[in-house]
């Protein structure tokens, strides 16, 4: 068995042993805490490992924390980024072999991005080629040999050795709604306002391609590849998810999720404002929301739903395999936690029992 799958089959373990030994009744929640650690500051941002076994955190001073799963021990990498810039996005690549880290860019025109050696954990290669704007997104191409890193205007791509090959733009003046891509060739940025379309551009010539007119005249809030299926997910404002083929624009499923939402008492009107962030996973189906406040997990194909009431937190990380997650950030409810309320610079480990 592969490195991934045995991880995947310790978690399950893991997760067995926490649902049987806490005694689950089958109208429990569908999760239960695992173990909580601190950091040096207030929590920003998380990224797992493409293996699942190390979760990267970031924090307002620019400080990047690794921790394993399975060993429960962190690792502590400061100043990864420009003086005084925190980490606002992260990414592994996908062998594992580099840690990619975005700044802020609200201090000292810090806007930079910081590429890390996960052998050493030194600092390989910086990219500052943002102007003082927030690193919203990064990536690794599959590859290893770019970096896509996003503001809220364009899309740099750069050499792993930090060259800036060239800037990528959708169009508008006001920049990409959300950015995506397939880690090999395709950048997907999605317009926004009310114009639905997302222009694939073409990562090595920077020219674009046909728009995919996913749902005109409605806002796009977020996207991403799915590799499995080579298909882009769409979720509009609207709370509708879209599967297309990106190569022919044909749109091959549409899940209203607005029932589900509704049932969890999300107002769809807000999906649109920045508080919100979205995972989605084929395998298990489940689709993340988040908006700082409360969390719901939703099965794109039963509508099944769930609202986790955690409050006051930063973000959610979900694991590769879909069975657990990291709360990113404080955690108002202490009987979530087994009795202790976790402040803005801790990350809580939750696994999904039966979701």
């Amino acid at each position: 068995m592969s490195r991934p799958g045995r991880t995947a089959a310790r978690l399950l373990l893991l997760v067995a042993a926490v649902a049987t030994g806490s005694g689950a009744r089958a109208d429990d929640p569908p999760f239960k805490f695992l173990f909580s650690y601190g950091q040096d500051d207030i929590v920003t941002c998380g990224a797992w490992s493409a293996d699942g076994r190390s979760l990267a955190t970031g924090t307002e001073v620019g400080t990047v924390t690794v921790t394993g799963l399975e060993s429960r021990e962190s690792r502590a990498i400061p100043a990864v980024l420009a003086v005084g810039n925190g980490v606002q996005s992260l990414r592994f690549s996908p062998d594992g072999r580099m840690l990619v880290a975005g700044g802020w860019g609200d201090r000292d025109e810090g806007g930079d991005v910081a590429v890390l050696r996960t052998g050493d954990w030194a600092v390989a290669a910086r990219i500052d080629a943002h102007r003082g704007r927030t690193v919203r997104f990064v990536d690794v191409t599959a590859d290893g040999e770019a970096v896509l890193s996003a503001d809220h205007l364009h899309v740099v791509v750069s050499t792993i050795a930090g060259k800036v090959l060239r800037r990528l733009s959708d169009g508008t003046s006001g920049g990409p709604a959300a950015v995506a891509d397939d880690g090999a060739r395709w950048a997907y940025l999605a317009a926004a306002g009310n114009v639905g379309t997302v222009l694939p551009v073409d990562l090595e010539s920077g020219k674009p391609g046909a728009p995919i007119p996913a749902a005109p005249g409605k806002p796009l809030v977020w996207l991403k590849y799915m590799k499995g299926k080579n298909e882009l997910a769409i979720l509009t404002g609207e709370a509708v998810l879209l599967r297309i083929d990106p190569a022919s624009a044909a749109i091959r499923k549409t899940i209203d999720l607005g029932e589900a939402f509704r049932a969890a008492s999300v107002e769809c009107g807000d999906l649109g404002s920045s508080k919100w962030e979205f995972d989605l996973l084929d395998d298990p189906p489940l689709l993340v929301a988040n908006d700082r406040v409360h969390t719901c997990f939703v099965n794109p194909e039963t509508l099944q739903v769930h609202r986790f009431e955690h409050q006051s937190q930063v973000g959610i990380a979900l694991h590769p395999t879909g069975r657990c997650f990291a709360v990113l950030g404080g955690i108002e409810n202490p009987a979530l936690t087994g009795g202790a309320k976790q402040e803005y610079w801790t990350v809580s480990l939750f696994a999904l029992t039966r979701f």
